[in-house]
């Protein structure tokens, strides 16, 4: 069966052939299941602390919920501020978007 392209990332990536199958016995600091957002982060941020990072993932790099979205990555909600303190109350909607506000501040590239 003819492989189908899975979204417009995927359409319009390059090709890449990174290091395909293991077959051997290799040392790492850290192996990384998955290819997605958080599996790359995760080998992202460890090799710029000098960690020998491996990362293994069953179809390709961004394959699964991570490649199937629209690009974003988003530490909001899809509601307004007023929707979520009504929702939750004024103190936890509040509180609740304050604290995702400062999500973005955790991450650098």
């Amino acid at each position: 069966m003819e492989e189908k392209y899975i979204s417009l990332w995927d359409k319009s990536a390059e090709e890449n052939d990174y290091a395909g199958h293991v077959e051997t016995t290799r040392d790492a600091d850290v192996i990384v299941v998955g290819g997605g957002f958080t599996g790359l982060s995760t080998a992202y941020h460890g090799a710029k602390l000098g960690l020998d990072i491996h990362v293994l993932e069953a179809n390709k790099i961004g394959y699964g919920g991570s490649g199937r979205n629209t690009g974003l990555v988003n530490a909001g909600l899809w509601l307004p501020p007023q929707d979520v303190n009504k929702k939750l109350g004024t103190e936890t909607g509040a509180s609740l978007i304050e604290t995702l506000g400062r999500c973005l501040s955790t991450f650098s590239p």
